[in-house]
């Protein structure tokens, strides 16, 4: 109605003033109608997004300029005398109606066209986005094998984002290649199908393993246009299946050289496999053992005892019939040849879960070595300890196993015997405890270069405190007893008692040393103790003295007395001499009535005089010996050592001034001199 409105109204020349405004209310009021009213079929069809929506927003403005532009043409040529009013009215109701009904049936169709284009594209996407979320990757080749399209697995698969006309092997393993284009042209002769395994090679480096299908794309005659083809990423299955064969592998060859036996046992013992070392050990081949069970009786298995070893107790027999694992039992097997061998065996049951969910024993995986030689060890390292514990508990000497701590482990009678404690007391305490205090020391140092084995072994003699307080000297030797990984395990200890010899020796050595009449020093005790004096003075450079004493008129003593009485005067000078010397000074005879006394440390002069000064007095006083009253006196020669002065020199400077002294007068002393000749 509005478009015949106003193409009338602008034809009639008499009414062209009102034309325009009536023309421009219509299109008001529709618009206000529309704008008022949104359910109204024209507003719904223009909101609409389907064929009619489209058709008409298409047709809105041609439907609002046509009748103006038709309208001014039809005026232009009435005014120019063309044709009449009447004419132009018809020919402008026949313009508008044919192009109207031309712009719908173009509109329809372009419509039609806009909306099988959309709805391809929807279902294009509705695909590509099935294709993009399948797991397969899915790839099309023209007939020459270029990629022409691939989802996005295919490309999370190879790693390859632009795929444009690639050819078909580039992205594929540089080792899979030639095979893979072998197999390609033998499909492309034959217009059949593929299905195969090869790697891709991303371009990170990585490597995927593919499974692949590829099938000829035809047209309707029956003429191949491309390839359709789908890969599935099996990287995973692959490298699983490679580290299990890795795995078994290693497996095999960590039985294979295994030193111990190792034999599958299925259902009722029967030995399924074995190894080589299993084959050795029992002597049969592995074919000769595969079928054999735990139960045949040409094993003649027996206990540690010697008794029989039934086949039903067999290590094996055990784990399938409890599905627990058995270890470690001894049992004596006899091989194909004969000969008794001793297994340590253990079995553990294979155990799956079965249909109902409840776990079967189907297997057991039964090892074993040979202890033959361990156990002939064993017996006689049995043999022995006991012989060792036998002889130690009857050993007449002490004997003792002592832990790392000091501590006695094991202890025989004699030693208890020795120390006055019993068994019991003795393992409470350890060698510390009855160790003299001034031996213990050099004991604990001999222990610490034992234990760091420096030694192997020491001796030494010491003093144990027994438990009534007496001292008891020993002979003590001690070595280390080490464990297989030669730790230190204990120390073994002897202990002999030398109480009674040590005094023997030692009365031995006094009275070589000493005299046997007075118990002094003797001459060689004397010279000793002057050497060390004269060393030491020369170190030091503090003074020692040598003492020269002959008794006056001791030789009247003998011939008038007799050599009783002069062997009693001899040991009363003696006792005086010990009581007017120090602790450190030496009193020693030399044979006769002579008598030297080395003192040192003597750097004053007064303290010399005062020294010889107490000899001489204690010598003047009278002696009674066996009822007689003796005066005898002694003359004393003094010598000090030099640094050039050696022992043999500073006893003649001595001597000589004893004899100077005598020849002034008796009972006098004097001091030595720069020589003897002086």
């Amino acid at each position: 109605g509005h478009l015949y409105g106003v193409a009338s109204l602008t034809a009639l020349e008499s009414a062209t003033a009102v034309a325009a405004p009536t023309a421009v209310c219509g299109v008001l009021l529709a618009a206000s109608l529309v704008i008022r009213n949104p359910d109204l079929p024209a507003a719904r069809a223009l909101r609409d997004r389907g064929t009619a929506g489209a058709l008409m927003r298409q047709l809105l403005l041609p439907a609002l300029l046509t009748p103006v532009v038709v309208g001014a043409v039809v005026i232009r040529a009435e005014r120019s005398a063309v044709f009449d009013p009447t004419y132009g009215q018809s020919l402008l109701v026949l313009a508008l109606t044919v192009g109207t009904t031309t712009a719908v049936v173009l509109g329809a169709r372009t419509a039609a066209r806009g909306e099988s284009g959309r709805m391809a594209v929807i279902e294009w996407a509705r695909l590509q986005h099935v294709l993009d979320t399948t797991p397969v990757g899915i790839v099309e080749l023209d007939a020459e094998g270029r990629r022409m399209y691939v989802n996005a697995p295919w490309k999370q698969i190879t790693g390859v984002s632009d795929h444009t006309q690639l050819d078909l092997l580039e992205s594929v393993h540089p080792d899979d290649r030639p095979a893979l284009a072998a197999k390609w042209r033998d499909m492309v002769t034959a217009g059949g199908t593929f299905d195969g395994r090869y790697r891709y090679l991303r371009p990170d480096g990585s490597i995927s393993w593919v499974s692949s299908h590829v099938a000829p794309i035809q047209d309707d005659l029956g003429d191949v246009t491309g390839w359709l083809g789908t890969v599935t990423d099996i990287t995973e299955s692959v490298v699983s299946q490679q580290k299990l064969e890795e795995s078994e592998l290693r497996y095999r060859s960590v039985v294979s050289a295994m030193a111990e036996g190792v034999v599958l046992q299925g259902p009722g013992g029967v030995i399924l496999t074995a190894n080589e070392a299993a084959s050795e050990l029992l002597g049969l081949t592995a074919d000769q053992l595969r079928g054999l069970s735990s139960v045949d009786p040409r094993w003649r298995a027996l206990h540690e005892d010697g008794s029989d070893f039934p086949g039903d107790t067999h290590p094996a027999m055990l784990a399938l019939a409890t599905g627990k694992p058995v270890r470690s039992v001894t049992m004596g097997v006899h091989r194909a040849d004969g000969t008794l061998v001793w297994l340590e065996v253990s079995s553990e049951p294979m155990v799956e879960a079965g249909g109902d969910g409840v776990e079967v024993v189907t297997a057991a995986v039964t090892t074993f070595s040979d202890i033959t030689a361990a156990r002939v060890a064993t017996r006689a390292l049995a043999r022995s300890e006991e012989q060792f514990r036998s002889a130690m508990e009857h050993a007449p000497v002490g004997m003792a196993i002592v832990g790392l701590d000091g501590r006695f482990v094991e202890v025989n009678r004699a030693l208890c015997r020795l120390v006055g404690y019993d068994e019991a007391q003795l393992l409470g305490r350890g060698f510390q405890q009855i160790t003299h205090p001034d031996d213990l020391l050099a004991d604990l140092a001999n222990l610490k270069r034992l234990t760091e084995g420096s030694i192997d072994h020491y001796t030494m003699e010491k003093r144990y405190i027994t438990r009534t307080g007496e001292l008891l000297w020993v002979l003590l030797a001690v070595s280390m007893a080490r464990d297989d990984e030669a730790q230190p395990a204990h120390y073994v200890a002897q202990i002999q008692d030398i109480t009674a010899s040590r005094a023997e020796q030692q009365d031995l050595e006094h009275r070589a040393m000493h005299d046997p009449l007075t118990g002094l020093a003797n001459r060689d005790l004397l010279m000793n103790r002057l050497d060390l004096a004269v060393a030491r003075t020369r170190r030091t450079g503090r003074a020692a003295m040598v003492l020269f004493c002959d008794l006056d008129r001791f030789k009247e003593v003998n011939d008038s007395l007799g050599h009783d009485v002069g062997d009693l005067v001899l040991i009363t000078v003696a006792d005086r001499l010990r009581r007017v010397v120090r602790p450190s000074d030496t009193v020693s005879r030399l044979g006769g009535d002579e008598f030297v006394v080395v003192a040192e440390d003597v750097v004053h002069e007064s303290e010399q005089r005062a020294l010889a000064d107490r000899m001489r007095a204690a010598l003047d006083e009278p002696m009674i010996v066996s009822g007689h009253t003796i005066r005898s006196g002694a003359s004393i020669g003094v010598a000090v050592a030099r640094p050039e002065d050696d022992a043999r020199s500073l006893l003649r400077q001595a001597d000589a001034a004893m004899y100077r002294a005598k020849a002034r007068s008796r009972s006098g002393y004097v001091a030595g001199i720069a020589s003897v000749s002086d």
